[in-house]
This record gives C-alpha cells, sequence and structure tokens, in this order.
C-alpha cells in the first residue's frame, strides 16, 4: 500500500525505511541479475573458443558463438569503448536519481529499469575488464539476432517491459 507522503511501498516500519527498502530491492536485483550474467560469460569463455560456434541439441534455435564485440548493439560504435562507459554511468546515474519516481509507478515499470540498469552494468563491466562485451547467444533461426548475452537480453527484454508498462497506465 502507498501512503501520502511515501516513495514506495509502505512495510510497517514508517515514511523512514520507504526509501532504504526501495534502493535495497533494487540492489538485490541487480545483485542477482549481474551475477547471472558474469557467470554465464564465465560459463562460456571457459568452454568455448573465440569465435568458435558450438551446436546445441536446439539446432536452429539456440547455439554458442563466443566473439567480444567492442561496440555497442550490432557492433555499431566500434571503438568507442569510453564513450560507451560513459553513457552508461550517466543511465546508471538517471535510474538511481529517479528510482523513488521509477517505483511509484509500479511493479511492471520497476522491474523493467531493473532488468535495463542489470544489462548495462553488466556490459559496463565487461568493457572495464576486457575492453569489449563477451558475447555467445546465437539464434540462427531468426537472422535480426545477433550473437548477443543475458545481458543484452535483459536490455531488451526490460524495454520491452517498460513500454508495456507506459500502455498499461495510459
Amino acid at each position: 500500500m502507498i501512503k501520502s507522503g511515501l516513495c514506495g511501498e509502505d512495510d510497517g516500519r514508517g515514511p523512514e525505511r520507504a526509501v532504504p527498502s526501495m534502493y535495497g530491492w533494487l540492489m538485490k536485483a541487480l545483485a542477482l541479475l549481474v551475477a547471472a550474467d558474469q557467470a554465464s560469460k564465465f560459463v562460456a569463455e571457459a568452454l568455448i573458443r573465440p569465435y568458435t560456434t558450438v551446436a546445441t541439441p536446439l539446432g536452429r534455435l539456440l547455439r554458442f558463438t563466443l566473439i567480444y564485440n567492442e561496440g555497442a548493439a550490432f557492433g555499431i560504435m566500434s571503438g568507442k569503448r569510453l564513450f560507451i562507459m560513459g553513457v552508461t554511468v550517466l543511465f546508471a546515474a538517471g535510474v538511481l536519481a529517479y528510482w523513488p519516481s521509477v517505483w511509484r509507478m509500479g511493479s511492471y515499470t520497476r522491474v523493467a529499469a531493473a532488468m535495463m540498469l542489470a544489462g548495462s552494468v553488466g556490459n559496463f563491466i565487461d568493457r572495464a575488464r576486457t575492453g569489449a562485451v563477451v558475447d555467445f547467444l546465437e539464434v540462427p533461426a531468426v537472422p535480426l539476432f545477433q550473437v548477443f548475452n543475458f545481458a543484452d537480453a535483459l536490455l531488451v527484454l526490460g524495454t520491452l517491459v517498460f513500454i508495456y508498462s507506459m500502455f498499461r497506465a495510459s
């Protein structure tokens, strides 16, 4: 339940707890999603040779191809690592600054924002660690999809959930 003057759900412990619990929820969601992303990339790098493809029992639905993307989506802005990292920092700062507003927009919006932030942070970690994003998931049946990773999936799905939440609110 949201009460007047509170920035989130009332947990019964008063308004002084509302803001910390909102940010606590976000930090827990981020920790879980970023850990899953980084773990999947660690396993991919341990098991797949760079620039080789590994078939799966799912055939044309899914295969693994380890690549290192030095740009943003679809390799655009290749070689602009510091710029992309700067945009990521600005995006993260914006989400954190506006988190109380995002929180009040409802559960779909907060989940969407957490997914997009986690995807951004996961790819930021790659750029800081290796200079490129570790991509390894490939869906050959859908030619539009390039090789991507769990963080990319979070970004896309988070964006779709965000759009859905905006239509739902109107």
